[in-house]
């Protein structure tokens, strides 16, 4: 079929790392949907062609104006973020007939997630699970989730859709003068709470500052723990060693990823949350920093345990710090990673061919050529 097909992506949130990638759709042209964009990493210019909308009522109103071939809806088990992105995309389905398929990242086990909803939730899903011709799933656990609900397996397809992976060739490792020159530097990027591990990052942090003096841990975000992180570097006198950047745009991280020694992502499973991805992991990596995290939810699936990078137990500052440091004390070691890590997502993560890969996946279950 030499025609392109219109799809309608609904979304909710949105973030940079997520939504450029879909500019590599040649046959699929993309409308896309979306509520906000909660991580401010996003330039404004880069919002050029997507579609805001404020609620169901609205939604609707704003997919009617297209006349779609096919719709990717949201996951269910996002409730109650995105109920309203669910509903639209099941009623503009009989509406417009049609074909509708959504992706899957929620690991969580739905009694962890939803207490006594759980069953509530998981008729939500399997009812509207059955209405797709394809459910795409990004990790185990959602695989999990989907099967436990009766779906048929042959439905269910992994593959790096929506989360498709990273710009390799923004996210590379070839340094320039636009790297920050703190020394010995430590990285950590995302949210300051408790999910993102800064409990542990924190202790681990000041037992490796006791081998390495010189060493620096720069944190790149903004959270609810900021105020615990300033205070435990004015406790311990690590002001000038400890240092927040706040929220930078997520174009603009690759100079901080080459500049690091190691990134550390030390993730925890929270009641009601478990790593789905790690973007940020994927990210270092692409640049050819190794990373330090856990086996927290999908992490291991991405991130190759003494390959790319060190995985620890989740809620362990020892064991994060001993990581640490055997990377800082091993050049040979956190270079063999560093190398092994680029490789590794060039060849498997690579949002352009993922993008590229997914659009011909959707075309094939369509039966189009």
């Amino acid at each position: 079929m030499g025609e392109k097909l219109k799809m309608a992506m609904v979304s909710t949130g949105i973030r940079r790392d997520t939504i450029d990638p879909i500019r590599h759709f040649k046959k699929l042209e993309i409308v896309h949907f979306y509520t906000s964009t909660p991580y401010f990493d996003l330039y404004p210019g880069e919002l050029a062609g997507i579609v805001r909308y404020k609620n169901f009522f609205d939604l609707c109103h704003k997919m009617k104006k297209y006349k779609f071939d096919v719709i990717q809806g949201s996951e269910p088990y996002g409730f109650p973020s995105t109920l309203q992105a669910c509903m639209a995309s099941s009623l503009m389905l009989k509406i417009s007939n049609a074909p509708m398929f959504f992706p899957m990242l929620e690991n969580t086990p739905p009694e962890m997630k939803f207490g006594i909803l759980s069953p509530l939730m998981k008729s939500y899903l399997k009812i509207y699970a059955s209405r797709a011709f394809v459910i795409l799933c990004l990790n185990k656990g959602a695989m999990k989730n989907l099967l436990d609900v009766g779906l048929d397996e042959k439905k269910l397809v992994h593959c790096n859709w929506g989360t498709w992976g990273v710009d390799v060739e923004e996210f590379n490792p070839k340094k320039s003068e636009s790297e920050p020159s703190y020394d010995h530097m430590i990285l950590f990027v995302g949210w300051l709470n408790e999910a993102k591990g800064i409990p542990s990052l924190l202790p681990a942090f000041g037992i490796v500052k006791k081998i390495f003096p010189k060493v620096k841990l720069v944190i790149i975000g903004e959270g609810p723990l900021r105020g615990e992180i300033e205070r435990f570097a004015k406790t311990n006198n690590l002001e000038k060693d400890v240092i927040i950047l706040g929220t930078v745009k997520n174009k603009d991280l690759p100079p901080y990823f080459r500049a690091a020694k190691i990134t550390v992502t030390p993730s925890v499973t929270t009641k009601k949350w478990m790593e789905q991805i790690g973007m940020v992991n994927i990210q270092s990596m692409a640049c050819g920093t190794p990373v330090v995290s856990t086996f927290s939810g999908a992490i291991p699936e991405y991130v190759k345990h003494g390959v790319t990078g060190i995985l620890v137990r989740e809620r362990d500052p020892v064991g994060l710090a001993d990581a640490i440091i055997k990377l800082l004390k091993d050049d040979e070691l956190r270079s063999r990673m560093g190398s092994s890590a680029r490789e590794h997502a060039v060849k498997n993560l690579d949002a352009k061919k993922n993008v590229i890969a997914n659009e011909k996946l959707i075309f094939d279950l369509l039966g189009y050529r």
